[in-house]
């Protein structure tokens, strides 16, 4: 585009803009059929007076010479200390009302006055939350002006004065029309402030009963949103403070700063931010700073001055708790993805007042109402959710209350077949030492009467070999109630003793029915070890290993077997070592070869049921000892027999 084209749009722009900003609003035309008119068609024009001292004849100057701007909407210029003028002009013809009401949205403008003129004669009312309700025009929660309108024109001039952020939605209505939506809007309230208060109960009565702190953060976040709602709609200064304007601005201050600290508050313990995560602690730590400052800051008239920082606290308190609210949606249970859901809900709703609050985003009544009733839905929201929790926690413990008692059934179960199997061993035992004593009886007998006869030497040997069968057979029975106690759980049979080490590994080769010359035993002739342990299941224990050593040993002969000090940590101990030719363990086999019924070589031609090495570890481990086995070169196998040595020393 050439440059003369350029410069010729330029100028039109700046004559758009400026008369847009010189132009008189639009003249509103009041009827009788339309009985309510929001100003925010263009009918609204405003002028601002950063030294607050303008009086109304220089405002109304002002408007006559084209000073006002143009509003296209409804005022919103955020936190400003200037003093704001509005103005906007009617119309009344004969056949419409003359009884009219103007109220401006929200309740917390604090001196908003009103003058209306007609030609030359002037009216002038007051209102504003700043005031004792005695003094404003309308008992009203905002500042609201009845007028009588002549016919003609009349024009009215509003002038805002107020600490909080300068927002005025301004709505004309008719009298009966105006005490009509009153009606309703008290209903709404009522409703409203009902199901909060209802809300707040039931949680409460939940957080006493479970006694768990997430619900008394959410009552008392519940409480402080109640209390910070109530006052900025007004109805505190109206009803319950109408005399004291100046308190209830405080409390409105202080409930909701107290508020903003204990949302963030309570949605870093719902939203699990921990302490590793810096970056969001250093946030919510200015966030809970900032809200404690400002609830104090009312007592001392600068809230106005902390309130921008309350609402910048409110701002980064959202990087500090979304990207917690994206990982629960993420990889979250369902609980948790409800809680991340409902967070973010309520971040969108705080953003847009805090736009709105700084005029980023256009006033308007359902800007204004929309919040309060998207905070309702957001509480009831949360309410639902942790209702879902209380139940789903409750299901949990129902769940592992159930398991709890199976497991109680179960183990009592093992325990009645644990002692049916010990009163079996123990009936066999018994009836078996009965015929095991008249074997015994009878062979000393006939041993006797061979020696006396002496006719036939095959005999004696004969007899040895039942004499040995019969002495397996008493070792074999009592290996069965070591057995039996070795598999127990609890060790409450266990009889700890001091035990001479070297004299129970020769105790325990000699009980060996066959192969006990097949092991070299090498046992320092001048040491004796003490040992607390349990003699015979600890004898149990090395008389496996000896079996173990005889069944699988390659050769007949190799099989070496020593005693000799060995240190753990802090702690004196002896091992008794125990090698043998045998293929080498597979990778992984020392620490398998101990569980139950795990054999070495599955595929030899062995009795056994793989239960003597498992239970010879759990016996040395019951005397706070350790049993491991590894490979010794190629072709040879040891277990090693761990102990503490008893604090008596040696013997």
């Amino acid at each position: 585009m050439p440059k003369r084209s350029w410069i010729t749009v330029g100028l039109l722009l700046a004559l758009l803009i400026l008369g847009g900003q010189a132009a008189h609003a639009d003249r509103v035309e009041l009827s009788a059929d339309t009985p309510r008119i929001d100003l925010d068609q263009g009918q609204l024009s405003y002028f601002r007076d950063p030294t607050t001292k303008r009086t109304v004849a220089e405002a109304r100057a002002a408007y006559r010479e084209q000073g006002f701007q143009a509003l296209p909407g409804n005022l919103g210029l955020g936190f400003t200390g200037d003093a704001v003028w509005l103005a906007v002009e009617v119309t009344r013809p004969a056949d419409a009302p003359t009884d009219w009401v103007l109220a401006l949205e929200p309740p917390t403008l604090d001196l908003v006055e009103l003058y209306q003129f007609h030609g030359e004669q002037m009216q002038r009312q007051i209102s504003g939350d700043g005031l004792p309700v005695a003094h404003r025009a309308l008992f009203h929660r905002t500042p609201a002006f009845a007028l009588q309108l002549q016919q003609g024109q009349t024009l009215l001039l509003l002038r805002i004065k107020t600490s909080s952020q300068v927002t005025a939605i301004p709505v004309l209505s008719q009298r009966a029309a105006f005490e009509q939506t009153q009606v309703m809007s008290s209903l709404v309230f009522g409703l409203f402030f009902g199901a909060m208060v209802l809300v707040l109960l039931y949680n409460l009565v939940i957080a006493l009963l479970i006694r768990q702190s997430i619900y008394l953060l959410y009552c008392g976040y519940i409480l402080l949103q109640t209390l910070s709602w109530f006052s900025y709609d007004g109805l505190l200064g109206l009803y319950l403070l109408p005399d004291n304007p100046l308190l209830a601005n405080q409390l409105l201050g202080g409930f909701l700063s107290l508020h903003i600290a204990l949302s963030i508050y309570f949605y870093a313990r719902l939203l699990k931010v921990e302490r590793r995560h810096r970056f969001s602690r250093m946030l919510l730590l200015y966030c809970y700073l900032a809200g404690s400052v400002g609830s104090v800051s009312v007592f001392f008239g600068l809230f106005h001055w902390v309130l921008p920082w309350i609402m910048a606290a409110v701002v980064l308190s959202f990087p500090a708790l979304a990207p917690h609210a994206v990982r629960f949606i993420r990889s979250g249970g369902r609980v948790e993805q409800i809680f991340g859901g409902i967070y973010l809900l309520f971040a969108f709703m705080v953003l847009n007042d805090v736009l709105a609050s700084f005029s980023l985003l256009p006033a308007s009544l359902w800007s204004a109402y929309s919040a309060q009733i998207g905070q309702l839905i957001h509480v009831l929201a949360l309410h639902l959710a942790l209702y879902y929790q209380v139940r789903l926690g409750e299901r949990q413990r129902d769940e592992a209350h159930i398991k709890l008692e199976i497991a109680r059934h179960d183990a009592e179960e093992e325990r009645s077949r644990r002692r049916e199997q010990d009163q079996l061993l123990q009936m066999i035992g018994h009836e078996v030492r009965t015929p095991i004593a008249i074997i015994v009886s009878t062979l000393e007998s006939l041993q006797l009467m061979e020696q006396e006869a002496n006719d036939d030497p095959d005999k004696a040997l004969r007899y040895q070999r039942i004499q040995r069968a019969v002495q397996r057979m008493e070792i074999l029975m009592q290996l069965v109630g070591v057995n039996a106690r070795a598999l127990r759980e609890d060790a409450y049979q266990i009889r700890i003793e001091s035990v001479d080490l070297r004299r129970l590994c020769r105790s325990a080769l000699d009980l060996l029915v066959e192969g006990a010359e097949r092991i070299t035993l090498d046992l320092p002739p001048d040491w004796s070890p003490q040992v607390r342990a349990d003699a015979q299941m600890l004898s149990f224990a090395v008389l496996n290993l000896y079996d173990n050593a005889l069944k699988y040993s390659l050769t007949p002969e190799g099989i070496e077997a020593d005693l000799h000090p060995l240190r753990q940590g802090d702690r004196d101990g002896v091992c008794l070592r125990i090698c043998n030719p045998a293929s080498p363990l597979a990778a992984g086999m020392e620490e398998r070869i101990f569980e139950k019924f795990v054999r070495i070589d599955e595929h030899a031609n062995q009795p056994g049921l793989g239960l003597g090495l498992h239970l010879a570890r759990r016996i040395v481990e019951q005397q706070q000892g350790w049993l491991k086995a590894r490979n010794a070169g190629t072709n040879r196998v040891c277990f090693e027999l761990w102990l503490p040595i008893d604090s008596g020393g040696e013997a």
